[in-house]
């Protein structure tokens, strides 16, 4: 099972991950986004409907109180949705309901850890992004079923080298086939910020990760 963890310097790396995530998605596709505030979600996203090829994607914004704003005019539909505000609805709206079930759009949802059931349990992608205190951010990315065929290849630069002294990571960064601490890789830093990914088709039962 391939696992990668990512550094991310700027606005713009974390765009670029976003686009190269997006040109890989199938059909199908829910990625559930939590993590902090000001991690960088909505870029994300943007870089996402980027690689989608979706008309206007610089323009994108978190969909905030309207909960869901659909793009048209790429290679596939896309619904971002933000159930940040979704606990000031008496239930999820049945346009989203919608848009979750449809297997030949994909859904993007920021926190989407406030509403973990209506998740759906295929084609689930799970992608958090935290921030430690010094301003750091991690991303571990886990392709369980290979549904990203060719992603190593496209986030190479972003590779990460092993932790220095005193950072605490997710996973062990062996384990993660990630840079050792001595062996440098051009446009890599070790000060650079980073997002927190986690990939996987998870069942119901099988949601180990919390938000």
């Amino acid at each position: 099972m391939p696992r990668y963890e990512l550094l991310s310097s700027n606005e713009d790396d974390t765009l670029a991950i976003g686009r190269e995530v997006g040109a890989l998605l199938p059909n199908g596709a829910f990625v559930a986004l939590t993590g902090d505030h000001h991690a960088g979600k909505t870029l994300l996203v943007r870089g996402i409907a980027q690689g989608l090829d979706i008309p206007g994607w610089a323009a994108l914004r978190a969909p905030g109180r309207t909960l869901m704003c659909t793009y048209h005019g790429g290679r596939c539909t896309l619904h971002h949705i933000d159930f940040y505000h979704i606990n000031q609805a008496p239930e999820v709206p049945e346009r989203i309901e919608d848009a979750i079930a449809d297997p030949e759009t994909i859904c993007v949802v920021e926190w989407a850890d406030v509403l973990r059931d209506v998740c759906p349990d295929h084609e689930l992608i799970e992608i958090e992004m935290r921030v430690s205190r010094d301003n750091k951010r991690l991303d571990v990315i886990e392709d369980r079923h290979d549904l990203l065929p060719g992603l190593a290849a496209r986030l190479a630069r972003w590779l990460k080298p092993s932790p220095l002294e005193g950072e605490s990571w997710l996973i062990a960064p062996e384990a993660a086939g990630v840079i050792p601490v001595g062996e440098k890789r051009s446009g890599v830093d070790r000060r650079r910020v980073n997002l927190a990914l986690i990939w996987g088709d998870r069942r119901r039962g099988d949601r180990r990760r919390q938000g």
